[in-house]
């Protein structure tokens, strides 16, 4: 039985000394090698390229994050069909369509840490999704608005990367939000940072008794 997987052994090394003789009469000045490397190289500088380019793309649409100051105002309106929330921030105004009784907004924050945080560089944030809450929770089971506030897929979203990371670099991922707040209608609200997050600042008697809970 051992002389049957010898000789089987031994078929296979011929056959593989006859490939190798072949292999280096067609191919031993290794100009084929020299060629597939560089083409695999030069497809590598492109896929590198291509991700630097998205990469720029998302860190753009960030904003630096004031240590105090408002970054956004919210004006909420009853409708029909719900609420919509008009949300200013950076100079534009957006209009979202909400379902529920309460409202939510979260952030994505980049934290530079270490060097880059010693150097001076400034804390980036941009807005990350809207969300409509109700207080019944059979209306909520029925379906309550969440909606993304940017177009960036999580598969090549940086924050996303850094999210799922020891956080130990020099770049992390952090989250500010303003947790569920009543869609009062006709409310104002200022969205202000500060050293704990997020604060709102009531902006009319609309808003004012929206945060005290009185009518």
């Amino acid at each position: 039985m051992s002389m049957q997987y010898a000789g089987l052994a031994g078929v296979l090394l011929l056959l593989a000394c006859i490939l190798l003789i072949i292999t280096i009469r067609i191919g031993w000045r290794l100009n084929w090698l020299l060629g597939w490397l560089r083409g695999q190289l030069i497809t590598l500088l492109l896929l590198f390229t291509l991700v630097l380019g998205l990469i720029a793309w998302d860190l753009s649409r960030y904003q630096a994050l004031p240590l105090e100051g408002r970054l956004f105002t919210v004006e909420i309106r009853a409708t029909n069909a719900g609420h919509d929330l008009r949300l200013q921030h950076a100079g534009k105004t957006h209009v979202h369509s909400l379902q529920g009784d309460l409202w939510r907004l979260d952030l994505q924050v980049l934290r530079w840490q270490g060097l880059a945080h010693a150097i001076g560089l400034q804390d980036g944030y941009r807005p990350y999704r809207l969300s409509g809450r109700f207080l019944l929770l059979e209306r909520q089971r029925a379906g309550a608005t969440q909606l993304e506030l940017h177009n960036t897929p999580a598969w090549r979203d940086p924050w996303h990367w850094l999210d799922g990371g020891s956080g130990r670099g020099w770049l992390a991922a952090d989250a500010f939000s303003i947790n569920f707040m009543p869609l009062a209608d006709g409310a104002r609200f200022a969205i202000e940072a500060g050293p704990t997050g997020l604060t709102p600042v009531p902006l009319n008697a609309q808003a004012a008794s929206a945060l005290t809970g009185q009518p």
